[in-house]
């Protein structure tokens, strides 16, 4: 795994092979077939960018910077989708425990698809690690239940109802 907000970290981490780039601000779309190719992941955390580019300054050279990589970012992400990358959502401590979907929700704004961003948010993280995630007996049940249909208005998944993680009720 490789942590880089900067543009010059992204190349090497590419061509080396990385399974997963977090942040990645400064990504490319050349870069992106290769990523999809050996199914690599892709967490932008842009709410982490955009907290700290709250924390610098817009007008500072590092808030400059990561709004030019947020931009880029926008740019890039429905390629990513079209090509079949693995995107995912993470807070990397911008965002309070639970509010992932946040995240999401900003990926959709960013341009990702409501589907794709649905899936960086729920199931994507355990298809990435090639863990199963079926209702089944004798699995671990891990579910969330909200009001409204997430495929249709993703903004539901910010209040769920029920949470059951590993059998037990944690909310509801």
């Amino acid at each position: 795994a490789v942590h880089t907000m900067a543009p010059e970290g992204i190349r090497p981490a590419v061509d080396s092979g990385v399974d997963s780039i977090e942040h990645g601000l400064f990504l490319s779309a050349d870069d992106l077939p290769g990523l999809a190719a050996r199914n690599a992941a892709w967490v932008p955390t842009i709410l982490g960018a955009e907290s700290i580019i709250g924390f610098l300054g817009a007008e500072s050279s590092g808030g400059k910077l990561l709004a030019q990589g947020v931009e880029n970012v926008r740019e890039i992400l429905p390629e990513a989708e079209r090509l079949g990358a693995t995107v995912l959502a993470g807070t990397d401590l911008a965002v309070p425990h639970g509010k992932v979907a946040l995240e999401a929700i900003r990926l959709r704004d960013l341009g990702l698809s409501k589907a794709a961003a649905l899936h960086a948010v729920t199931r994507a993280a355990y298809d990435y690690l090639g863990v199963a995630h079926d209702f089944a007996p004798g699995a671990t049940a891990d579910v969330v239940f909200v009001r409204d249909d997430p495929t249709e208005n993703l903004e539901t998944l910010l209040d769920p109802v029920v949470i059951v993680r590993s059998g037990r009720i944690v909310l509801g």
